[in-house]
């Protein structure tokens, strides 16, 4: 069997790779049945009675159900909380995960200076000198990791979203895009001061006799 093109989208936003009519597509699929169905009755029709008549149709297919336009719109925004939960809840859990990692490679870093800080101080700088410089040095390393995170990021998203709605500008929310940019510039930040905050704790002294 051969099939004709009647017409091209641009934007497979929604639908599929093809489209094909449904005495097309039954012979090579390997339930013929339609999962969904949707019947648009005439302005004058009785709801009641078109409501009837579709119960009927369960005696031929027992599998089948009814329903109302807004039931079916309420179940099928069920649906689509729950997908959206569950990406949300992995999403949650990659965030989480690479929060450790993040966390764990910066107090490493941090610490494995323990000997510099406390040969800075032994020449005179003080402990306030010493925050403020790994204050710059972890701002310059988030807002470079921030930048390069972006950049990658937008090499995926921007294809995409130009392949489904034609504009470069990827369907994300402004609130979420500044709360995940913020928090991850908080949590880096935040990590590197508050280890060099508990690694000043130590006298200069005795962190000089320490191993690296």
């Amino acid at each position: 069997s051969t099939a004709t093109v009647v017409a091209v989208y641009d934007r497979d936003l929604g639908f599929a790779d093809a489209l094909l009519p449904t005495e097309f597509a039954a012979a090579h699929t390997p339930d013929p049945l339609a999962p969904t169905v949707l019947v648009r009755s005439a302005p004058d029709a009785d709801p009641q009675q078109v409501g009837r008549e579709l119960q009927s149709l369960t005696a031929a297919y027992p599998m089948a159900r009814t329903s109302d336009r807004a039931a079916y719109d309420e179940a099928r925004r069920r649906r689509q909380e729950s997908a959206t939960a569950v990406g949300r809840l992995l999403l949650g859990m990659i965030s989480l995960f690479t929060a450790i990692a993040v966390v764990n490679t910066l107090v490493m870093a941090t610490t494995e200076r323990l000997r510099e800080f406390a040969l800075l101080r032994l020449v005179g700088t003080t402990r306030r000198q010493i925050l403020r410089m790994m204050a710059w040095e972890g701002g310059i390393t988030v807002g470079v990791a921030l930048a390069l995170g972006a950049a990658v990021t937008a090499a995926v998203l921007v294809p995409v979203s130009l392949a489904l709605t034609g504009s470069a500008w990827p369907s994300v929310p402004a609130a979420w895009a500044a709360a995940v940019l913020g928090g991850a510039a908080l949590l880096g930040l935040g990590t590197v001061l508050l280890t060099t905050r508990l690694a000043l704790r130590r006298e200069p002294v005795e962190a000089m006799g320490l191993r690296e």
